[in-house]
């Protein structure tokens, strides 16, 4: 029996893919990317995407690489560790450490 979220899953893979075609995502940050989505079980997909359901794409943007942070490590020690001080101040990182502060 496979995910329901198989083909969500299928899609972002995807969009990563193409960001990495385009340039704009280098294939190793992308990988991590995509292993976090992959790593997230159904009911984690289905959390997260009621949390972004009423959200503007970037409240919602913050809040997934949040929340993905607290499941998945590496994806977290990517954000942490290699990305600049801009982007974390952008998406409200500066502070991180607490898991399930997906709106703050």
């Amino acid at each position: 029996m496979g995910s329901q979220f198989k083909q969500t899953r299928e899609l972002i893979r995807y969009k990563i893919s193409l960001n990495v075609l385009l340039g704009e995502l280098d294939s190793r940050v992308a990988e991590v990317w995509v292993e976090a989505f992959e790593s997230l079980n159904d009911e984690q997909m289905l959390q997260l995407m009621n949390m972004l359901e009423t959200l503007d794409p970037a409240q919602a943007c913050k809040v997934t690489i949040k929340f993905l942070m607290d499941n998945y490590y590496p994806f977290r020690e990517l954000i942490l560790f290699q990305t600049d001080e801009a982007f974390k101040r952008k998406m409200g990182l500066q502070d991180y450490k607490n898991p399930d502060s997906y709106l703050n």
